[in-house]
């Protein structure tokens, strides 16, 4: 799960789940349900655009958006990309992008993974070069940076670093030095560690990210994923 907080006028948290879906919301898209969910929790509201079953019957994708429903009225429109890539508009000047996305696994076919990039790179595509930029998600990917937790790049983090490349972007929670404990963000069933989440900025605005890191947090969403925050200031 990945966190984005900026200066007014979205003054706090804007919240991207990729896969980890909230456990109240964990429920997978039926034919006749809206390509969108939305429903309250509390102070937030979640957009949910939830799991669809493969021919084996197993979930694939699902993803949210949550925002301070404070904020709502900022928020002019959300849409399902597709089962993997949300994307929410904000009001502002600059207006603000949000992309909430989950990667195919390292281990999964190759062609699902470049489909995934595909329809990521024309959605990044599609948005105006000025406007404020926001991607979160769970990249399932390993890069190694100068201040990441892996020192190896598999190979969905060599397609994150490609895409990285060609849409001039920052892997923001890797561009400070962190204690390996601020740095990952999923724990695995044999609790293996690994940083597979990550917010993603335009280069264009590297000087406005005042942090970015993972937090231990009992953010009760039921997940093995921590939650990762940027903070930027306008």
């Amino acid at each position: 799960m990945t966190c984005f907080c900026r200066s007014a006028p979205l003054a706090t948290a804007i919240k991207t789940f990729g896969g980890e879906m909230p456990e109240n919301h964990r429920q997978v898209h039926r034919p006749e349900d809206p390509d969108i969910r939305i429903s309250s929790l509390g102070s937030s509201t979640i957009f949910t655009s939830s799991a669809t079953r493969n021919r084996q019957g197993a979930a694939v994708g699902g993803v949210a958006i949550t925002v301070q429903t404070s904020l709502l009225p900022l928020l002019t429109s959300i849409f399902k990309i597709n089962d993997r890539i949300m994307l929410a508009i904000f009001k502002g000047n600059p207006k603000t992008y949000v992309v909430s996305c989950y990667s195919p696994t390292n281990t999964s076919d190759e062609a699902s993974t470049t489909g995934f990039y595909k329809f990521l790179n024309d959605t990044i595509a599609s948005i105006p070069l000025h406007a404020l930029l926001v991607i979160g998600g769970d990249f399932n990917a390993h890069v190694a940076r100068q201040f990441s937790y892996h020192s190896t790049t598999n190979r969905n983090g060599q397609l994150l670093s490609d895409f990285v490349n060609r849409n001039n972007l920052l892997i923001t929670n890797t561009l400070f030095q962190k204690s390996s404990k601020k740095l990952w963000t999923h724990r695995s069933p044999n609790k293996y560690l690994s940083q597979i989440d990550f917010i993603l900025c335009r280069k264009r605005w590297r000087n406005s990210i005042l942090d970015s890191q993972a937090y231990s947090t009992s953010d009760p969403i039921g997940s093995d994923h921590r939650i990762v925050c940027a903070n930027q200031r306008l």
